[in-house]
């Protein structure tokens, strides 16, 4: 089949790290144009893709250039207004997550998706993570759905990450620990167990210099008991444990660990030997960094979508919605302090 033309909006460090390195290794994508507000981010793209026509505003490369498909990677407080653009002309859309800034926004953007009859897809790109996908497998050959408690913890530095608009750390623009991490863990526990999150309770969500954390607690309709942490701060930390009758699953940055129940200093320092080895073989060059990966994974599903006559969106607009149910739901804890029950997830 020939290539599918794929416009940029926003091309910050998650597409100059990620995206973009994904889209030139691929056989099924071909970069058509770009978009970028900023003027140095516009040089910068022009010295990576040469005569691809780049823009300073979106809705003058939508008008202009031919496209079967956007990628919106702006910030996410233009989440909405980018996607719905795109959308109205009948193009495709891959959104980076969150996908908007609040579930009156996510609405908006699945019924223009519904609307256009076109692909919505949402880059929650640890569904395509090698490590995710491995516990998820894991978790469904069990012989019945277990009595699952567990602990989620996920946390990223900002700063490291050397955002181009700084918006990680403005919750206007879309940032914080909530948009930026909680997001993930909503839709991974979703995802993972395949059921719906049925209530949350914060437990704690305090700011200090350089660092936020948030904690809460989390019910899933089948019965499993999470206790999440979305984190920024120093450091990078990414552990899933799940433990139920007869068995304990550990998820860690480079792969998963399956055992019965050993004894908790043993499981540890087995995780600890395994991790240090899927890193040493990372910087071999024998093994490939899993996020880059997933990134190549999800392109290469989104062009299989788009080539297939399947269903118009692929599932994923009702994915976006019961995100953000979640991260609602958060906020509502937040402000009364109870367990809160998931606000409709309908468009």
């Amino acid at each position: 089949m020939s290539q599918l033309r794929v416009g940029l909006i926003g091309c910050g460090r998650v597409v100059e790290r990620f995206h973009l390195p994904a889209l030139l290794g691929s056989l099924q994508w071909v970069v058509a144009a770009a978009s970028d507000v900023s003027e140095a981010r516009r040089s910068w793209l022009q010295s990576q893709l040469g005569g691809v026509p780049v823009f300073e505003e979106a809705e003058q490369m939508l008008d202009r250039i031919p496209l079967d498909a956007v990628l919106v990677a702006a910030t996410p407080d233009r989440h909405a207004e980018l996607a719905v653009q795109a959308l109205e002309r009948g193009i495709n859309v891959l959104l980076e997550k969150p996908g908007g800034t609040s579930l009156t926004e996510a609405r908006t953007i699945a019924a223009a998706a519904e609307l256009a009859k076109r692909h919505l897809w949402v880059n929650f790109n640890r569904r395509c993570m090698s490590n995710y996908r491995a516990l998820a497998q894991a978790l469904r050959a069990l012989q019945q759905s277990p009595a699952v408690r567990g602990r989620f913890a996920l946390s990223f530095n900002p700063l490291e990450w050397n955002s181009v608009t700084g918006h990680l750390t403005d919750v206007a623009a879309g940032g914080g620990a909530l948009l930026d991490v909680a997001s993930h863990q909503m839709d991974a526990l979703g995802w993972l167990s395949g059921h719906n999150v049925g209530s949350l309770r914060v437990l704690e969500w305090s700011h200090a210099a350089g660092q936020e954390e948030l904690r809460y607690a989390v019910e899933l309709a089948n019965g499993w008991s999470i206790d999440c942490l979305a984190r920024h701060g120093p450091g990078y930390r990414e552990q899933m444990l799940l433990e139920w009758e007869g068995g304990r699953a550990t998820l860690f940055p480079t792969g998963i660990y399956l055992t019965s129940r050993l004894p908790g200093p043993l499981h540890v320092a087995v995780v600890r030997g395994e991790l240090w080895l899927h890193r040493k073989l990372i910087r071999l060059g024998l093994t490939r960094d899993l996020m880059a990966d997933s990134f190549d994974r999800q392109w290469q599903a989104f062009a299989r979508a788009l080539q297939a006559a399947g269903p118009a969106d692929g599932g994923t607009r009702a994915d976006l919605l019961r995100v953000h149910a979640g991260l609602e739901a958060i906020r509502r804890s937040h402000e009364t302090g109870l367990q809160a029950a998931l606000p409709s997830a309908s468009p």
